[in-house]
């Protein structure tokens, strides 16, 4: 991005889809120059859930999330930039309760703005997951919410923390 800068003509290069904070930490000065040049009022970033569980099931572990969280907070007092979150429910391992518990973090948070109910794609582990309901892995069972009616609550939960940032 700093070679890019330099070209004539080129006056601003923003980060759009986010980054993962996760790896950024491994590099402070990184999210040092990102924060100086690259973001246009926010950064988004994907903690996905809070839950350990859910988590390990999706293969991802967010345990520098606050580490991040800080660090980029302290990094963007003067410039009043933010973090804009991503979060996702229904993914198998989640139910009412995990999904209370990421409603409670995510009512933590300001801009938690983005979610998604999650969606079987093919040829991945979480898909392999939510339609056997079985860890691929170890092969222990994994509890799946199949009914609509539960994932709609699910859903609304969610839904009702991003209703109430966006007001």
């Amino acid at each position: 991005m700093r070679k890019a800068r330099q070209i004539s003509g080129v006056k601003k290069i923003f980060i759009r889809s986010g980054i993962r904070y996760d790896l950024a930490l491994e590099n402070k000065e990184y999210i040092k120059e990102i924060s100086e040049h690259h973001i246009s009022g926010c950064l988004k970033i994907a903690p996905e859930h809070f839950s350990t569980r859910v988590l390990s099931l999706m293969n991802k572990n967010n345990s520098s999330f606050d580490e991040f969280k800080k660090y980029f907070e302290e990094l963007n007092q003067s410039r009043k930039q933010s973090l804009k979150y991503y979060f996702m429910t229904g993914h198998p391992g989640d139910d009412e309760t995990e999904t209370a518990f990421l409603v409670g973090k995510m009512k933590q948070l300001q801009n938690a703005e983005q979610f998604q109910l999650f969606t079987p794609t093919p040829m991945t582990d979480s898909t392999c997951m939510y339609w056997t309901g079985m860890n691929p892995y170890t092969l222990q069972s994994v509890k799946v919410v199949y009914d609509f009616i539960r994932k709609k609550k699910m859903r609304d939960m969610v839904l009702k923390v991003v209703g109430e940032k966006g007001k």
